[in-house]
């Protein structure tokens, strides 16, 4: 039932789970560091909107944290998954890369074009690396 020609459901529905609940706790993290180290109030929400958008320190932190939960994700995938192949972590990855080709597509100005690419093409391949540390586990 939860595996179609060693596809494990689980473990894309783990995987998935994982990065939307990591990204919506780092999202929360971030603004609440934000919010407490830059001073700015909160009720003045125009300021804090455009300071929190131009600001690098957010943006790096939610590009390398994005490629993190990327690699979570595929780990997750595959620990899930009881078969030793790659795909449940390829299908994370490549539904992750499709949300964000379709999300920058949406609002091309919305990130800066280097974070575009990087995430772009970086979350397929860390996807599918956080699977195959799973898998040279369970082969060794």
């Amino acid at each position: 039932m939860w595996k179609i020609n060693n596809i494990s459901i689980k473990g894309i529905v783990g995987g998935i789970g994982f990065d939307i609940l990591a990204s919506v706790l780092l999202s929360i993290i971030v603004a609440v560091v934000f919010s407490t180290s830059s001073g700015i109030s909160i009720e003045n929400q125009n300021e804090y909107q455009q300071a929190f958008e131009a600001s690098l320190n957010v943006r790096l932190t939610f590009l390398i944290g994005g490629l993190l939960i990327a690699l979570g994700m595929g780990f997750i995938a595959e620990k899930l998954s009881s078969n030793l192949t790659l795909i449940n972590a390829g299908i994370c990855g490549a539904t992750l890369l499709l949300f964000n080709v379709i999300m920058v597509t949406i609002n091309p100005e919305g990130t800066p074009i280097w974070s575009q690419i990087v995430i772009i093409v970086g979350v397929l391949p860390l996807s599918v690396f956080g699977g195959w540390l799973v898998v040279k586990n369970k082969n060794t």
